[in-house]
This record gives C-alpha cells, structure tokens and sequence, in this order.
C-alpha cells in the first residue's frame, strides 16, 4: 500500500498532459488509483446485492441472480464511479496545492538559506585558511629569529 502511495504521488508531482480518456476524463497516470477505489467499493456492493438476491429467490438460476444483480446495481455502480472520480480529482487538486505552497513559499526559504549557508561557509573557510597562513608565518618568523632552518611547507601544499 505504501508503494502505491508513493507512486502515486510520484506520478501526480508530474505535469499532466491531454492523455485523458473515456467518459469520466480519467488521467492515465491517475487510472490504477481510480479502478482500485471502484472495485474497493463496488466489491462489497455487489456481493452484498448476490447475498440479498439469493435469499429472496432461493432456486434462482445464474442467469436470473445475475439479471437481477445487475439490474439493482447499476444505480449504484454509477454512483461508485461519480463518487471514485471525486475522490481521485480531489487528492489530485490536493497533491497540486501541496506542490503549489512548496514551491511558491518553502522553497524559497531552503534556497535563501541555503545561500545563507554557503556564504557562512566561505567566510568561515577564509577565516581558517588566514588562520593557517598566520600561524605559519608566525612559526617561520620565530625559526628565523632563532636562526633555525624552516622547512615545513606553506599551508597551501599541505
């Protein structure tokens, strides 16, 4: 279920194109989603109508049980599917919002910090590398004052 979820709404993060198709304007990327909640509902639908329709008409045939099955499940049907296309576009519009407010207002903010962050970083590494070449002038100059060879290498080589 997890997966799916995560495919989900890998696919509606993409732009949707003119791929749409049949009557309910179903786009494909969103087409699994929407069979898999019809079927979660009109699963139970349908073998709740069976259940009723075998005790009303015990000796019923096949042929009469699914007559009548379809006949009483045709209004709901309908009504699965209205109701399976609402909840699709819905979490679609949802998921857009959601993809609307992060990039118009957090992503702005993570880019402004991170810029703030990479400047910090520079000045920081500025700070250090002067760091080093003081204290290794500092080293140099007091070998010299002390007339001892210097050979340790500028902090740039190491």
């Amino acid at each position: 279920m997890r997966r799916l979820l995560i495919r989900a709404l890998v696919a509606s993060a993409r732009p949707l194109s003119d791929d749409r198709e049949a009557i309910w304007s179903i786009p494909k990327v969103f087409q699994v989603v929407y069979f898999l909640i019809f079927i979660g509902i009109c699963v139970p639908m349908i073998a709740d109508i069976v259940r009723e329709e075998i005790a009303a008409c015990p000796g019923a045939g096949w042929i009469r049980l699914a007559r009548e099955t379809s006949s009483e499940f045709a209004a709901a049907g309908v009504g699965a599917a209205i109701g399976s296309l609402i909840v699709v576009q819905g979490v679609a519009i949802i998921v857009s919002l959601y993809h609307l407010i992060t990039n118009r207002f957090t992503k702005p903010i993570i880019e402004e910090h991170e810029a703030r962050g990479r400047e910090l970083g520079i000045v920081e590494g500025v700070e250090k590398s002067n760091q080093a070449w003081r204290e290794w002038l500092r080293r140099r100059d007091e070998a010299e004052a002390q007339g001892i060879p210097f050979d340790e290498p500028p902090p740039d080589e190491t």
